[in-house]
């Protein structure tokens, strides 16, 4: 799990900075190369230990796994989504406002945190770290939508044009996504410790309930990753 999960990581910390940066692909290839690999090897072994007798708690377990490998693939498959955003950032020579650019910043922070901390926490199997999650994805998507807004205005003002609206929103959305997955591993080993795995009732009763850490944690992140909306 350790390597599969170092793969993801070297796949995304290389292509998460993808403005003006000519992506490395054979790099990149090589680490999807892998992820595929051991997303295979471990779901295939899970499959056959699923046909074998276990207990309640086992089958938990086995569960939680399959789960997890799909979202990791999930994010590598994002990753790979944002290399080609990258690589035709690159190619078409586009460039974005500095409005735009400072966006990008600040979610692209945002987006290596969610990922370090949640494949930390899956792999030391670290509830705190994990509780940590859901309110980093949670301020993620309420930037990513600023973000969009802002965009929109922007493209109004004619300060920037629809081809870097149209990237811009593509690397948005991907960001979304990988936050998305990052929030289901956490939430899937959370629940597994206490003895449930009913992830959209969990997923409801905290944000819904905003509890004093994830207030706490979500305020936190809303002063380190930040920008204004547009006026």
């Amino acid at each position: 799990a350790l390597s599969f999960n170092d793969s993801i990581v070297e796949w995304l910390q290389e292509d998460v900075k993808p403005i003006n940066i000519m992506p490395l692909p054979e790099q990149l290839e090589r680490a999807e190369e892998a992820v595929d690999h051991y997303e295979d090897a471990l779901g295939t072994y899970l499959v056959k230990l699923m046909r074998m007798e276990m207990d309640k708690g086992q089958n938990e377990q086995v569960t939680k796994y399959l789960h997890a490998i799909t979202d990791f693939e999930r994010i590598s498959d994002h990753s790979e989504n944002i290399m080609e955003v990258s690589r035709e950032i690159f190619e078409k020579n586009i460039h974005f406002s500095n409005e735009a650019s400072n966006e990008l910043d600040v979610l692209e922070a945002a987006i290596r945190q969610i990922v370090t901390m949640t494949f930390k926490a899956f792999v030391e199997r670290d509830l705190q770290l994990a509780y940590r999650v859901e309110p980093l994805e949670d301020w993620i998507d309420s930037l990513c939508q600023t973000a969009k807004l802002n965009h929109i205005a922007r493209v109004q003002a004619q300060s920037c044009t629809l081809q870097q609206g149209f990237v811009f929103n593509d690397l948005l959305a991907n960001y979304e996504r990988v936050a998305d997955h990052c929030s289901n591993i956490a939430v899937a080993l959370i629940e597994l410790n206490a003895d449930s795995f009913d992830t959209h009732e969990y997923l409801n009763e905290i944000k819904n309930v905003k509890n004093e850490a994830f207030t706490k944690f979500y305020k936190e992140y809303k002063k380190q990753y930040s920008f204004h909306a547009a006026s």
